[in-house]
């Protein structure tokens, strides 16, 4: 048994976890992406006959920032409907310099525990699992809206280090589609890397008040 120390756990293998991987990757951050399906975009298949991938320029537009998709977020999300999902080919995963790892199995002091038993340490969670509105797997105490998460742009403010991509409208009418996912995994990573920045120089700046008191 061995730890494997990482940063970010990314909970979803489709359109959103690659996404997600591709940023933290561009960024230079460890990072897993865990699936329960042995197959990239496994979960759709089990669900639609067939899919097309499309990326209206159109959607990208209606924002929580303009009348109109403030207009559209709330007649999509009270009560939640869903929108159309896309397709992710195998070919795109690979480049995107992911590693696969062996099925998660269970969870030992509060971290993920995969199957050949190494340890992920991780600092955070991802849930890239689409617009399900059953969220019991997740043993917090998750504040929710017409049993969507509450969150600001995917960012859990009430529990750091937890993030959602792929959510109706997490930031667009776009979010939920794969010309929208892109745009949301890119800013939940910049607001990873700015946290990390942050501690450390929080952890500078505690080491030299420390150096000064013993000088």
């Amino acid at each position: 048994m061995s730890d494997q120390q990482l940063g970010t756990v990314v909970i979803g293998g489709s359109q959103a976890g690659l996404a997600v991987g591709y940023y933290l990757k561009q960024r230079g951050l460890p990072f897993v992406i865990l699936d329960e399906n042995g197959r990239v975009g496994a979960a759709w298949r089990k669900r639609w006959d067939s899919l097309h991938l499309f990326t209206p320029a159109r959607y990208n537009g209606l924002t929580v920032k303009t009348a109109l998709g403030r207009k559209l977020r709330d007649h999509f999300l009270d009560p939640p409907r869903g929108i159309p999902l896309g397709r992710v080919r195998r070919k795109d995963f690979a480049p995107a310099g992911i590693k696969r790892v062996p099925r998660t199995t269970g969870v030992k002091n509060g971290y993920p525990l995969l199957e050949d038993g190494t340890v992920l340490t991780v600092s955070n969670v991802i849930w890239c699992t689409g617009f399900r509105l059953d969220y019991h797997w997740i043993d917090l105490s998750l504040a929710t809206h017409n049993g969507l998460p509450i969150h600001d742009r995917g960012i859990v403010e009430s529990c750091p280090g937890l993030y959602f991509i792929g959510l109706l409208f997490l930031y667009s009418l776009s979010s939920a589609l794969v010309g929208g996912v892109g745009r949301d995994a890119e800013h939940i990573v910049d607001h990873i890397v700015s946290t990390r920045l942050s501690q450390q120089d929080d952890a500078v700046d505690t080491a030299t008040t420390a150096g000064r008191q013993y000088a």
